[in-house]
């Protein structure tokens, strides 16, 4: 893993948008068309368009169209470090339903799913996998059969090492295990994470915070430049 892709989103919007220059296109109320982007190259450069009641981001990490409120810069604020992810990618606008926006902002995430397995069958994998032993069966104090707990842990273990490229895949994974009998794939697979956030999702919503922050920026330099020259001509 390269040294960049170990940093956090917030980080690497930051160094991917250093050298990055904003351009107010338009400014009229709230119907703007803001540009960031470096000279002399299109790296990340993205556009900030909004209008009554919508925001829209185009450029290099695709297009993204959200709606909630009359101005959506007051939506989404100002660059705090953080954001929220979850309340946002619901004013995500994409087809009908949840189900479009979660294809745009989710993708399955293997590392993820095996957490949540294994915290979701805890009571079966505790003492920890690194004790067992291939073959090994284990003399339990609880009323669990010592086949049953080898079998939980056997199948969380096959899942965890196998390399699903869909949430589909790693659902079916589930219900095609050799589970202990009246086990219930259903009742596994409820809680579990089979999804999280993209990274480009996630970089997007940082971005647009820190658009925000330099535009508003610029707004309060003018202003205060404009009041700078009226106090000093007024005085002359």
């Amino acid at each position: 893993m390269s040294n960049y892709r170990k940093y956090e989103v917030d980080t690497r919007v930051l160094i991917d948008t250093a050298h990055h220059r904003l351009d107010v296109i338009r400014d009229d109320g709230v119907y703007r068309h803001l540009r960031m982007q470096q000279p002399g190259t299109s790296s990340y450069y993205y556009d900030i368009i909004t209008w009554p009641g919508y925001l829209t981001v185009t450029g290099d990490m695709g297009t993204w169209t959200f709606s909630r409120v009359f101005d959506m810069f007051d939506f989404f604020g100002g660059w705090t470090g953080e954001i929220n992810t979850h309340y946002w990618s619901e004013k995500l606008e994409a087809g009908a339903g949840c189900s479009a926006r979660n294809l745009l902002a989710k993708e399955y995430d293997h590392d993820a799913f095996c957490r949540s397995l294994k915290e979701s069958l805890s009571d079966y994998l505790e003492d920890g996998e690194e004790d067992e032993q291939e073959g090994e069966d284990w003399d339990d104090d609880d009323d669990t059969p010592d086949s049953d707990k080898a079998k939980v842990r056997e199948v969380v273990r096959d899942l965890c090492r196998s390399d699903f490229n869909s949430d589909h895949e790693a659902w079916n994974a589930i219900y095609d295990a050799d589970w202990p009998d009246g086990w219930s794939a259903w009742d596994i697979c409820e809680g579990l994470t089979f999804k999280t956030y993209t990274s480009h999702f996630r970089w997007i919503l940082f971005a647009i915070t820190w658009a925000i922050s330099k535009y508003r920026n610029e707004k309060l330099i003018d202003k205060a430049i404009t009041k700078f020259l009226a106090v000093k001509g007024a005085s002359a």
